[in-house]
């Protein structure tokens, strides 16, 4: 890559990118790589090297923050939607506000389907569910315990960094794909 500066500041670049000769009036680019900006700060006569790679901390922290939101709009349907009688522990429990509306629990029922049903993607049956990337009701497999019947979302980081590196166009087709054939061209 080489560079032109002005004065000894930065005044435009002029880079050879795979073979292409790429001049612009700014060392800031960002129409080469989809996604990606290249801040040029300094001249060189050699070959540079780049290497681009996803955030995986953001990315695990923005689907980490949709479990929760997902998980705090379910427990509070599951709280407003309860029956009246007895916990495991013999204990009194109260109707919820909510616990005779068919509408509501019709709600709750089809969020769960949303979000566990599989769905296509380029990856056929090896990628076509939320649990294959580490997202499901028991990804820390402790064995039974009775919230895991309530459909409450956990997320196994570990898991999903991994099938980000190895799918990521799958998992974006997992958390995007139009599947009402709405709006399609």
């Amino acid at each position: 890559m080489s560079f032109g500066f002005k004065y000894g500041i930065p005044d435009d670049a002029d880079i050879v990118f795979d073979g292409l000769n790429i001049k612009r009036d700014t060392n800031t680019i960002d129409d080469l790589i989809p996604g990606v900006t290249l801040n040029i700060f300094d001249t060189t006569n050699r070959e540079e090297s780049l290497k681009i790679d996803r955030d995986y901390e953001s990315i695990v922290q923005v689907i980490g923050d949709f479990i929760a939101e997902y998980n705090q709009l379910l427990n509070m349907f599951n709280e407003e939607t309860k029956v009246a009688g007895e916990d495991e522990n013999g204990k009194e429990i109260d109707a919820g506000k909510l616990s005779k509306d068919y509408n509501v629990k019709t709600l709750i029922s089809k969020l769960r389907i949303i979000m566990m049903n599989p769905y296509t993607t380029e990856f056929g049956q090896e990628l076509s569910n939320l649990n294959q990337i580490g997202i499901g009701t028991n990804m820390s497999g402790t064995g039974f315990d009775a919230t895991k019947l309530k459909g409450i979302l956990e997320i196994n980081e570990d898991k999903f960094v991994d099938m980000m590196e190895k799918y990521p166009t799958g998992i974006k087709e997992l958390f995007g794909r139009d599947t009402s054939k709405i709006n399609r061209v």
